[in-house]
């Protein structure tokens, strides 16, 4: 390889690492656009229910995808289940306690690209547990006024005796399990 050849050849591989580092933004979630939902088990059929109030950010750079992360905030007395009184009773000591736990946190810590894993810390009642949720990258788009959009969805199962929610300890009427579904849309920052 000449010298001419081996310089042309460092300029493309250092703008291919350029152009790779240029695709890492900063994403911030659309709630409009997103959602945070669950489902539990209720003696013989299941509820659903989500927060209507949350917020965070993405780091996401799709050629290091292993170097990304996660920070979701969600207020916890925005969770609606389509039922009033079910609403209040969860917002109660006996589930969430939102006067004293005000905010349901996620930090992630390690993101494992080939198993589709986020591993994080979840802060929820009071409680702050290591939980591993499964992810999938829907893509990057750019809408019609030239913002750029990143999509994915994420779902993982909690007990919430884990957590101190300790209503119905034998989870013969309420379900032990709580599935836990994100549909996250953000736009780059």
């Amino acid at each position: 390889m000449t010298t001419i050849q081996k310089k042309t050849f460092a300029l493309l591989f250092g703008l291919l690492l350029l152009s790779g580092h240029a695709l890492a933004a900063t994403y911030e979630i659309d709630p409009a656009h997103s959602s945070v939902s669950f489902k539990i088990r209720h003696l013989v059929g299941n509820v659903r229910g989500g927060f209507d109030k949350f917020s965070g950010t993405i780091e996401y750079d799709p050629s290091s995808e292993a170097a990304s992360s996660l920070k979701v905030s969600i207020d916890a007395a925005s969770i609606n289940t389509g039922n009033e009184g079910r609403d209040k009773h969860l917002k109660s000591p006996d589930f969430f306690d939102t006067e004293k736990f005000s905010e349901i946190a996620f930090v992630s810590k390690k993101v494992d690209p080939e198993k589709k894993k986020l591993t994080g810390d979840l802060t929820l009642h009071g409680v702050t547990k290591e939980v591993e949720i499964d992810y999938t990258v829907g893509g990057i788009a750019q809408d019609p006024k030239g913002k750029t959009h990143l999509g994915g969805s994420g779902q993982v199962t909690l007990n919430r005796s884990d957590f101190g929610i300790a209503y119905d300890p034998s989870g013969a009427m309420i379900g032990r399990d709580v599935k836990v579904e994100l549909e996250i849309e953000a736009l780059a920052q």
